[in-house]
């Protein structure tokens, strides 16, 4: 009778182990999703906060989307459709959705409406230290002329061309943030195009 059992149990064992084998998948391909690809967008030009649907394939497991490289808020409506806001970036360029696997781009270029500061902070000053930023704009047309409201450290200056630079004073650039606004008008030749932002700088 043992031997029996012995014998049933050595099957059963047998059994489970064929099917288990049966049904184990290399963990490469149990991962595996099709990588994404965009076939379309729409709008092709939007504003900034504007949804843009993004069709395509392998939404699914999408991590990012991107305007001209920068990052986006998006939302997943299914594995052929992605819902995206448009973010403060550049003027012009690509769509991209990312995955753990890889990169689409679009194969048209996304248009950006509307004119804006796209410089959003500024890196710290340190007195006795030569310091120098380019203020950012996109939209509108080219050159910009750069204006500022507010108070700057001691030492720095804001040129027209919108670059802040200078050698913040050791004995009068007091540390602290310093906010202040810019402004920046385009060369529109009818109804030029005003952006503004407000800033701060800390001295440290």
């Amino acid at each position: 009778m043992f031997r029996s059992l012995r014998g049933i149990a050595t099957v059963s064992a047998a059994i489970t182990t064929a099917a288990a084998m049966l049904f184990v998948i290399p963990a490469d391909q149990a991962s595996a999703l099709p990588s994404p690809s965009i076939s379309s967008f729409n709008p092709a030009s939007a504003a900034v906060g504007a949804i843009v649907t993004i069709d395509g394939s392998g939404f699914s497991s999408a991590t990012g989307v991107s305007f001209n490289f920068n990052p986006a808020q998006f939302t997943i409506v299914n594995d052929s459709e992605i819902s995206a806001t448009v973010p403060l970036a550049e003027d012009r360029g690509p769509i991209q959705v990312t995955s753990a696997e890889s990169t689409a781009t679009s194969a048209s270029t996304f248009t950006l409406l509307g004119f804006y500061v796209t410089t959003t902070s500024l890196v710290d000053a340190r007195p006795g230290f030569s310091y120098s930023v380019q203020l950012e704009a996109a939209g509108g047309t080219g050159p910009y002329r750069w204006t500022k409201t507010g108070t700057l450290p001691k030492g720095l200056a804001m040129t027209r061309a919108g670059v802040l630079s200078g050698l913040p004073s050791i004995k009068k650039a007091v540390p602290g943030t310093y906010t202040f606004s810019v402004s920046v008008r385009d060369s529109t030749k009818h109804g030029r195009l005003v952006a503004t932002r407000a800033l701060s700088l800390t001295v440290t």
